[in-house]
This record gives structure tokens, sequence and C-alpha cells, in this order.
């Protein structure tokens, strides 16, 4: 509920502007409070082939689109905002807060991943 309303304030809100603010967001906070460990393991994964990592992220379009470009990511799932004309309507079209699984069995990913572990 409280992320629900937590979004209405970004009604009206260009994308423009979202994504400015999620890039300085990455920068600024961000960068200041990340797990270096796991970071680190994903830098290092994207050097061995960036085809191969996926980041999945409970988090809004925006601030997952600003982290996978600082990772140089090129594949990322995030809760999707809704835009209409270009600006936020306040609205989510897709939550991935605990549906993360469910999202990737949809996308017939979830079945790579587990014969990936399977065979590591």
């Amino acid at each position: 509920m409280t992320r629900t309303l937590a979004l209405r304030f970004l009604k009206g809100i260009s994308y423009s502007e979202l994504s400015k603010q999620a890039k300085l967001f990455t920068e600024v906070y961000l960068s200041q409070v990340r797990n270096i460990e796991i970071y680190n393991t994903i830098e290092h994964l994207i050097s061995i082939d960036k085809s191969k990592v996926l980041l999945v992220s409970a988090t809004i379009d925006v601030v997952a689109e600003a982290v996978a470009d600082s990772l140089h990511c090129e594949q990322y799932y995030s809760t999707a905002l809704e835009y209409k004309d270009g600006a936020c309507t306040g609205k989510m079209v897709k939550d991935l807060l605990g549906n993360k699984c469910i999202f990737l069995n949809e996308k017939g990913i979830l079945h790579q991943i587990k014969s990936f572990l399977r065979m590591t």
C-alpha cells in the first residue's frame, strides 16, 4: 500500500525528468550504500559475457535503468510505471515486488536459471 501511495507523488512528472533524477540518485546515493561484493561480482560477470547477465528488481523502471546503465548491463526487468503523453500517471503497470519468480516463469527465464544452477 505504501508503494502505491508514494508513486502517486510522481504523477505528472515527465519520463525524462524521472530518468534524470534516477541517474542522480544512482550516482550520489546508491554508489555510497551498495554492497561492494555483489556489485563487483556483477561487474565481473558482465565483463565475461554481458548477454548472460540479467538484473531483476522490484524498483521502479527509471531507477533500474540507471543502475543497469551504471553497470553496463543490457538486460533488466523491473516494476514498470505507467506513462501517458510522456508523463508518469503515478500508477504501476507491472509490479515485481514479491512477483519476480512468477514474472521470470512467465517470460520462460526461470527454467533457464534453474537449469544453470543445477549445472553449477
